[in-house]
């Protein structure tokens, strides 16, 4: 035989393993050395006994026998019930689950951790996080947010809810809930409750501007839904709300029908309104684009090219990027600057745009306008230019200044004078 095993027990060190059952029964009488024998050969026999004698105490407490029924089962918070399916009914009664649900659960657990209390456990380990209502874990998201619609209503949209709660993915129910309660407004006027007063039945108007605002009325007042239910506004706020709807309709207003045969009408017309210059041009102002109903891109060019410049503009690059006024170039700024130019080139004069090849199509044609010249040590628009001349100014940009021009021009024998 070898030399006996040292062991350890709450951080205290025992010559043998039999001392160290000694010590363990004197603090724990009910365990028995048997039991633990057997817990320690199934658990490899460990040097350290703590987790022998924790599992040696749950069984124990489970009150598990070798021989007849399981009683394990019959125990929830300590006390012991008749039968398993009470034990279950007072835990779904506490935490939302149907008894059945628990049974079913206590069957997928061993043997050894088979009393309600594990199984309601394993439960609530499942749940997720965010389904905490009123301080209380609910069984899910839905039967959370379900309470919240129901507790706050005409505050609260269940779809406005559950977008809140997965966009936060850490903040519960009760967390949202406040937040939207304090930050946003109510959506809809929340329904009066239907007062009886001498066996009549009078409710208030939830529209401030009733004329009986405020002032009890006949439910005989309030027209029916079609479940059978009272509408929270009086007869004659629907009237003057309905008539109003009618009325803006006939002016055109918010009407989807007059919106759409608006739209087929400009594109029959092909014409078009920019998005950002709010302008209505002929179809030829926009390049073509595969992915919208009239095949045009929804900005103009000349709103299109500004706002790629403007982007150039803010990451810093002032050769390819400009700015009037520190934002970004429009169509109304270039016909305000070729206005100023008198519809003229800035230098030549010319009322040409000069394109260097020519185009053979007719909308290209009638797409030709000025280029639009910018400083490219600030980024500020200077004037627009034809072709030519601009290209001209491109090709002196190391001319930037009035010495080395006037050489130049000297070289070339212009009289400046």
């Amino acid at each position: 035989m070898g030399a006996p095993q040292q062991t350890t027990w709450k951080g205290k060190k025992y010559e043998t393993l039999t001392s160290a059952w000694d010590a363990v029964i004197e603090v724990h009488e009910e365990l028995k050395r048997g039991t633990l024998r057997q817990r320690y050969d199934q658990m490899g026999k460990p040097a350290v006994l703590d987790e022998v004698v924790e599992s040696a105490l749950r069984r124990n407490m489970l009150g598990r026998s070798a021989r007849g029924p399981r009683r394990t089962r019959l125990f929830y918070r300590g006390e012991r019930f008749k039968t398993q399916k009470e034990a279950c009914k007072a835990a779904a009664s506490e935490h939302g689950y149907s008894a059945g649900t628990i049974e079913q659960k206590l069957y997928e657990l061993d043997d050894d951790t088979g009393c309600v209390d594990f199984a309601v456990k394993a439960l609530l380990q499942g749940r997720p996080k965010q389904a905490v209502y009123k301080g209380k874990q609910r069984k899910s998201l839905e039967v959370a947010m379900d309470l919240a619609c129901k507790d706050h209503p005409g505050v609260l949209k269940k779809s406005r809810l559950r977008h809140h709660v997965r966009a936060s993915r850490s903040k519960t129910v009760d967390e949202v809930v406040e937040f939207l309660i304090a930050e946003n407004p109510r959506t809809r006027w929340p329904s009066s409750p239907i007062e009886t007063i001498d066996g009549q039945k009078y409710r208030v108007c939830n529209l401030p501007n009733c004329r009986l605002a405020g002032e009890r009325q006949s439910i005989d007042e309030f027209p029916r839904r079609k479940n059978g239910q009272h509408n929270a506004t009086c007869r004659q706020c629907k009237s003057r709300k309905s008539k109003q709807k009618y009325a803006r309709k006939a002016a055109g207003y918010s009407s989807y029908e007059n919106r759409q045969a608006e739209a087929e009408e400009r594109i029959r017309m092909q014409l078009k309104t920019c998005n950002i210059c709010s302008q209505l041009l002929p179809f030829v102002m926009f390049s073509k684009a595969h992915n919208t109903a009239d095949g045009r891109q929804p900005s103009c060019r000349i709103c299109t090219r500004g706002g790629k410049a403007f982007r150039d503009f803010e990451k810093g690059d002032l050769k390819k990027g400009f700015a009037i006024d520190g934002r970004r170039f429009t169509r109304l700024d270039y016909e305000k600057v070729i206005l100023l130019q008198g519809h003229v080139c800035a230098i030549c004069k010319s009322d040409d745009p000069k394109t260097p090849k020519p185009r053979e199509s007719q909308e290209a044609m009638d797409t030709q306008t000025f280029a639009i010249d910018h400083c490219h040590d600030t980024g500020e628009v200077r004037g627009l230019l034809c072709t030519q001349c601009n290209a001209g100014i491109a090709g002196m940009y190391g001319l930037n200044s009035k010495a080395k021009i006037l050489s130049a021009a000297e070289y070339l024998g212009v009289d400046l004078s």
